[in-house]
């Protein structure tokens, strides 16, 4: 007979032996008396005190009585602190080693009337499931180790590790092994409920999210007209290497243009260049104008800020995989949800790729899980809603196979943070002016010696 076990009707994991064994000393042992830098130092100044002089045998004046004093209970008070702290880490150690050896010693005959117990309620737990989810774990968890070694940013490592976690999930159910590149077809019923067992929604891409990804493109979607003045002023202008973390950012050289209020502001991007690059800005063209006109007109944006991105060519300029910053008040968290944002592809042919996000900091498309894959042909547009960008990532491959120049116009709605170039402030919405400290701001980024013997 199995003597009776109080079991919680609730998981397997909330079952736990209910008998504690008060293992823990009674006692303490005394901690030997310290032979510190610090226990010398006290010993000093007990020493002055008891005699009344100085270590050179001047008597005390009362003011340096009391500090002395002062100092003995400083330090006495310290000292108590780090004994207590050393008892206290030998008791925990003491504890968990007994905690160790308890569980080791719990008798065969008491584990299998808890297996037994959890059989007739919960049935029997299928080996099959058991033994690949701790393989899937395994393999996640060396993953993570390999991407905190490796990785050096620590705003990318917490989503990388979810991201990994997610691809465990994700990976096949035969084969434990790292899993190839991602097909972006529907997940099936099963995979979408693992999913959400393990609390992975967002890195699932369901059929409705792929249509939504897919909605955002449109092909030839800038007229002529605009697109050929458009790519004649681009090429009219040399963009700047911003500051990133003390180096210029040569895989993407850009221009700002936004329309300033009426105090002189300028609505900000902030996606991560040094205060420094904050004022490389300036007012938006006719051309650009004329862009952002017809945004408005075929979708009500008003955007008021134009980012160009030159992508000389494909082995030398890329954007990694990520998610654009919070640009709106409307936004939640750091990324940004509330607004859309339009991409405007012109020159060579770059794809554009949407992402799961254990992809974030991918250069190479061969490392990359891709849900979609849009060509951006000259005049394309996508268009970013704030739900593909907060739950996907995106980005630009390297492919050395382009020689030639594109660039990409990326217009936003911006009225989270604002810059003035005049006074060399810049502010988030509602808050004070912090200085940019623009000394040295960035330098023109040079073209490649194959564009310039192009133009």
């Amino acid at each position: 007979m199995c003597p009776t076990l109080a079991i919680a009707p609730a998981t397997a994991s909330a079952i736990v032996p209910t008998t504690v064994l008060a293992t823990a000393p009674a006692t303490v042992p005394k901690m030997p008396g310290p032979t510190s830098k610090a226990s010398h130092a006290l010993a000093d100044v007990r020493l002055q005190l008891k005699a009344g002089t100085t270590r050179k045998g001047r008597p005390l004046e009362p003011e340096e009585i009391s500090a002395l004093e002062e100092k003995r209970d400083r330090m006495v008070a310290e000292m108590r602190a780090e004994r207590q702290k050393k008892i206290l880490g030998r008791i925990t150690d003491h504890t968990t080693s007994e905690a160790d050896r308890v569980s080791r010693e719990v008798p065969q005959a008491v584990q299998q009337c808890i297996m037994d117990e959890l059989d007739k309620r919960l049935g029997p737990a299928p080996a099959s499931a058991m033994e690949e989810a701790l393989a899937q774990r395994r393999w996640a968890n060396k993953r993570i180790r390999e991407l905190r070694k490796q990785e050096k940013d620590a705003a990318y490592s917490e989503e990388l590790c979810e991201g990994v976690l997610a691809n465990a999930a994700l990976a096949g159910r035969e084969n434990h092994s790292e899993p190839a590149a991602f097909e972006a077809t529907p997940p099936s019923g099963e995979d979408v409920e693992l999913a959400s067992s393990c609390g992975l929604e967002r890195e699932m891409a369901t059929p409705e999210d792929i249509g939504a990804i897919r909605a955002g493109y449109h092909a030839d979607w800038l007229p002529d007209a605009l697109r050929r003045g458009l790519w004649d002023y681009t090429l009219t202008r040399q963009p700047f290497l911003v500051k990133f973390r003390g180096h210029d950012v040569k895989t993407s050289p850009k221009n700002n243009f936004a329309d300033p209020t009426e105090h002189g502001e300028y609505p900000l991007y902030r996606w991560g260049q040094e205060r420094q690059s904050y004022d490389l800005v300036e007012r938006v063209p006719p051309p650009v104008r004329a862009v952002m006109d017809y945004i408005e007109a075929q979708f009500g944006d008003k955007t008021n800020l134009a980012m160009a991105t030159y992508y000389w060519n494909g082995t030398e300029q890329c954007i990694p995989i990520h998610r654009d910053k919070k640009v709106t008040t409307g936004s939640e968290g750091r990324v940004e949800t509330a607004s859309r944002i339009f991409n405007v592809s012109l020159g060579a042919v770059r794809p554009f790729l949407v992402t799961s996000l254990s992809s974030l900091g991918k250069t190479e498309r061969k490392d990359m899980r891709i849900l979609a894959d849009f060509p951006m042909q000259p005049g394309d547009l996508y268009v970013l809603e704030g739900d593909v960008n907060k739950r996907f990532g995106h980005g630009v491959a390297r492919d050395p196979t382009v020689k030639d120049l594109r660039v990409s116009w990326v217009f936003r709605t911006v009225d989270a943070c604002f810059v003035n170039p005049i006074e060399q402030t810049f502010r988030e919405a509602g808050g004070k002016d912090h200085p940019i400290r623009s000394s040295d701001r960035g330098r023109p980024a040079e073209e490649e010696p194959a564009q310039k013997k192009r133009r």
